[in-house]
């Protein structure tokens, strides 16, 4: 696909590359036409006189409104099956994309959830997440792997290199059932080849980083080789895995199975609400959808039967082209000009047309699909990367509102007195009271010890003994909860935070209901 600025006309009318006009067989018919035209022109002034004169342009213009019309409903036809695969080929990767980006930060929270609990058991369930992460971000670029090479060796590719590599005649024009079954003249149905990433380091300040970064970016992509392309992921299928998709009908939607299959296992791991986590599967699914969009177009051509009738309108209008151009023009210099430029520029117009119906073809103008793999394998190792260097989790603060939840067991109640400390501030103490302070972000952390009142603040002692974000405004600090325990049911306690309550007796500003 040619990018280009529309604004520089001289650069494009020089543009040789990429362009149906400055063709070989375009000017080749151009002239032929052209001298064709000149030839009758002599003619006519030689010897014919008058003969050769047309009485009406009726018959010209009803063959050349013809040709105009057949001719540029195909080139409207083909710019829709076009602009249809771009806007698919986009929807696909944006899915996929979304979804690993969602599983990415589902995965980022749930690590740094659990890296607060410094257990065994928790760093091994931060290793397995991390595992997971990686076969399941291997996955999807093997999924963008394999949907580009169905794209790319389509039906309508395949008679396209069928022509390419010189089959027989008879097998230029089959129907698409004898394709599916005959033999593989065009080797479609191999694997195609894969090339490994470099690794991923998360270091990404390091020369090391920056040299695997570079050598992504780099990637060359070959335009014209299609048919050959390799893709980058991390780890290639091998083993039985490489075995079903050689054997497999539609290896995009095998991948997806074993996608499907890691995503599940990983949903258990997840401090994440299953409803939230099913956004994944319909990302995966959506983008799905516009595979199958895509592979829709790269499968189905245009109408043989349309396509063959223009071909033939065209050839009887280039025929007729001398004639008409002769006896209404009746110039030498003119004449064949006009008859150049009438030949070449309609089968130019069909050459674009041509062009624009295989979307995914192996012209200048087709989308380069493996070019889209490369850089949806940019955009999953920046996920990757977010997800290893989340943002830092909230601290609290005073401006934050937190909650405290205590779990007070029966046969060790408040004792019903507030203790003085030696400077004379009232403390509030229990001996098994369990203190739960979540911020805004939902994030819970266990605080075991008291409260204390100091300065029109409520403090939580211990663990957050001397730090200045630790204080907590009065009107902030609320609803105390007791959960259920073996005892059965348990009450839920209000504490009211302000000076007068606090001089007073606690189990004053203790109000309880019965749940």
């Amino acid at each position: 696909m040619l990018l280009y600025y529309n604004g520089s006309p001289h650069r494009l009318l020089v543009q040789f590359f990429g362009s149906e006009f400055w063709r070989i067989h375009v000017f080749l018919i151009g002239f032929v036409v052209a001298g064709v035209t000149a030839g009758l022109q002599i003619w006519k002034d030689v010897a014919m006189g008058d003969s050769l004169t047309v009485p009406h342009q009726y018959t010209m213009q009803t063959l050349g409104g013809m040709v105009t019309m057949a001719v540029v409903f195909r080139l409207n036809q083909s710019w829709n099956r076009y602009w249809e695969g771009v806007t698919q080929l986009h929807f696909m990767y944006s899915k996929w994309a979304d979804s690993y980006s969602q599983f990415s930060g589902f995965v980022s929270v749930t690590v740094q959830k659990t890296r607060e609990r410094p257990d065994k058991e928790s760093r091994m369930k931060v290793q397995l997440l991390r595992d997971m992460q990686q076969k399941i971000e291997n996955d999807f670029l093997l999924l963008s792997a394999m949907a580009c090479d169905r794209i790319c060796r389509g039906d309508c590719a395949r008679m396209e290199r069928r022509h390419q590599i010189g089959v027989s005649w008879d097998s230029r024009i089959v129907n698409r059932e004898d394709l599916r079954k005959g033999p593989d003249l065009t080797g479609c149905k191999g694997m195609p080849m894969f090339t490994i990433a470099p690794p991923l380091y998360e270091d990404f300040e390091s020369v090391r980083a920056t040299q695997s970064e570079r050598e992504l970016h780099e990637q060359e992509v070959d335009v014209q080789g299609f048919w050959t392309a390799e893709y980058v992921v991390n780890k290639p299928p091998g083993g039985m895995k490489s075995k079903l998709l050689e054997r497999s009908a539609d290896r995009a939607n095998m991948v997806v199975n074993w996608l499907n299959h890691n995503l599940a296992y990983c949903a258990s791991l997840l401090d994440i609400p299953p409803p939230i986590q099913s956004r994944m599967y319909q990302e995966i699914s959506n983008g799905m959808l516009g595979f199958n969009n895509v592979v829709k177009l790269a499968d189905i051509p245009l109408s043989f039967a349309h396509v063959q009738i223009v071909l033939i309108l065209l050839i009887v209008w280039t025929c007729f082209i001398p004639v008409f151009v002769v006896s209404f023009t009746d110039s030498i210099i003119a004449g064949p000009i006009l008859a150049f430029l009438m030949a070449a520029l309609m089968f130019a117009l069909n050459g674009v047309a041509t062009n624009l119906e295989n979307p995914f073809g192996q012209s200048s103008a087709s989308i380069c699909v493996p070019e889209f793999h490369s850089r949806f394998v940019l955009v999953v190792r920046d996920a990757t990367l977010a997800s290893r260097n989340p943002p830092a989790a909230p601290r609290i603060r005073n401006s934050m509102r937190l909650t405290v939840r205590s779990q007070l067991d029966k046969s060790e109640d408040w004792d019903g007195e507030t203790h003085e400390n030696g400077s004379g501030v009232p403390e509030i103490n229990g001996d098994k009271l369990k203190m739960y302070a979540s911020n805004k972000m939902g994030s819970l952390e266990s605080l075991d010890g008291g409260l204390t009142y100091q300065n029109g603040t409520i403090k939580l002692k211990d663990e957050l003994d001397d730090e200045d974000d630790a204080s907590i405004p009065e009107r902030e600090l609320n609803d105390i909860l007791h959960d259920h325990d073996d005892g059965g049911n348990e009450e839920l306690g209000t504490l009211d935070l302000h000076d007068n309550d606090l001089e007073n007796d606690s189990r004053d500003s203790l109000q309880t209901v019965h749940m």
